[in-house]
């Protein structure tokens, strides 16, 4: 069967999309983005809008899945396969959003489940269960509410409070909105007035989610940058970067170096990622930015020079972005800790041999593990003399003072901000050389 003729001329593109994030997830153990690459490298066309609806949509089913399922298994008589229930899920988040009218939404089910040999054998099961779902709707039985994963509840629950828990749950399938970082903080409000945003604490402009980002005023002219609030604050903790020389690891796409240059930095910017690097060169010729890339694992690089600043944006499980990526959840990010810590701890290491006397580490990612944040620089100043952390205040402008925590690091939670749609966890640290007689 060639998939792009029949999705096409079913009209069931998007719902197609839709269903191959979900087996991505729940079967071949892919994030969505992932997803997305191996279906494009298959020459499977999709446009925009298709794109757009399948992540608002998948995104919808991740972010309510404990309910979706409640429901679709008291319906269910018996297990089915994972593909299958994949189908239903859809159909039933379709009903609660009033996608399409119910025929249509019957019949593009019956149709999604004709494209694959492990589903076309229970169209049937999809239609009559998709009928008794509408029939539930038009009974009122259909309520959803937003869940976490219980294990990743649970972590939270632990780690921070039952209550912050709560919090999080309750905001995080709100993400409708994307964040800007200008290049020329002077002109705050003429771009909130071009682009119809709201202004955050931060400077950070916040735009609701129904544009296209390359269509906006500002973007081929190298204005802004996309870069979620939280991302852009621990660079801002830095103060005067003028002339500062800043060696950037793990630097794309991108978002702080170019916060770094915008603000007079000289930057060198090492990357392992092909793919990322080449986003990281469209994104500085957009922005009219040069600094040096350096095509290299963190491991090999070796040379003789010292920074002021070494930046490290690790690797992480990014559960600090379930606003966005609500996939991640159930993806076991436990799990995936080992092999991740090890490479945050490492270059940890690999950094402080190339920072000058005086010189600064600033570590942060976007993990609401501990075990990636706090544990590694508490064990880091342990285990090296000389080295000690910087107590980080709300002494700059627009940072919360609740944005950091006990030690004095930077501790964002998607609650945060709560009001205005939340933000993206985050954690931050200023490690500084040459221990001084006392810390304040």
């Amino acid at each position: 069967m060639n998939v792009n003729k029949f999705i096409n001329s079913k009209k069931i593109t998007s719902r197609y999309l839709i269903l191959k994030f979900l087996d991505g997830v729940f079967i071949d153990k892919k994030t969505v983005p992932q997803t997305l690459e191996v279906l494009l490298k298959k020459k499977i066309v999709f446009e925009d809008k298709d794109i757009a609806k399948a992540e608002r949509i998948s995104n919808f089913i991740f972010g309510h899945l404990k309910s979706i399922d409640s429901i679709l298994f008291s319906t269910l008589k018996k297990k089915t396969r994972i593909s299958v229930l994949n189908i239903l899920r859809i159909v039933l988040s379709e009903i609660v959003l009033k996608e399409a009218p119910n025929y249509a939404l019957v019949n593009s089910a019956v149709e999604l489940g004709k494209v694959n040999k492990k589903t076309k054998y229970f169209v049937g099961l999809i239609n009559a269960v998709s009928k008794k779902l509408i029939q539930k709707n038009k009974n009122n039985e259909l309520f959803l509410k937003s869940n976490l994963e219980i294990g990743f509840k649970t972590y939270l629950q632990r780690n921070y409070s039952s209550k912050i828990a709560e919090k999080i749950e309750k905001i995080y399938t709100s993400s409708n909105t994307f964040d800007l970082s200008l290049r020329n903080s002077n002109e705050i409000e003429f771009w909130k007035k071009k682009l119809n945003a709201t202004v955050l604490p931060t400077g950070t402009l916040r735009i609701k989610k129904n544009v296209k980002i390359s269509e906006l005023d500002g973007f081929k002219d190298g204005k802004w940058w996309v870069q979620d609030i939280s991302s852009s604050i621990p660079v801002k903790l830095l103060g005067n970067l003028k002339g500062m020389e800043v060696l950037d690891l793990f630097s794309a796409p991108g978002g702080k170096a170019m916060q770094l240059i915008s603000l007079g930095a000289k930057v060198t910017c090492i990357d392992n990622s092909l793919v990322r690097i080449k986003k990281l060169e469209e994104n500085l010729a957009r922005m009219k930015m040069k600094t040096d890339i350096i095509k290299t694992n963190f491991y090999n690089y070796n040379s003789k020079k010292k920074f002021d600043l070494v930046l490290i944006d690790a690797p992480c499980s990014a559960t600090g972005t379930i606003r966005k990526n609500k996939e991640l959840q159930y993806l076991f990010p436990q799990k995936r800790l080992e092999n991740l810590i090890k490479i945050q701890r490492d270059s940890l290491k690999f950094a402080k041999k190339f920072v000058r006397d005086d010189g600064l580490i600033l570590y942060c990612n976007c993990s609401l593990f501990l075990s990636e944040g706090e544990d590694h620089i508490l064990d880091f100043v342990n285990k090296n003399k000389g080295w000690y952390y910087e107590k980080l205040t709300n002494t700059n402008k627009g940072i919360d003072k609740d944005w950091f925590n006990e030690f004095g690091f930077l501790r964002i939670r998607p609650d945060h901000l709560h009001d205005q749609g939340g933000m993206d966890g985050f954690f931050a640290a200023i490690l500084k050389k040459n221990h001084p007689d006392k810390i304040s």
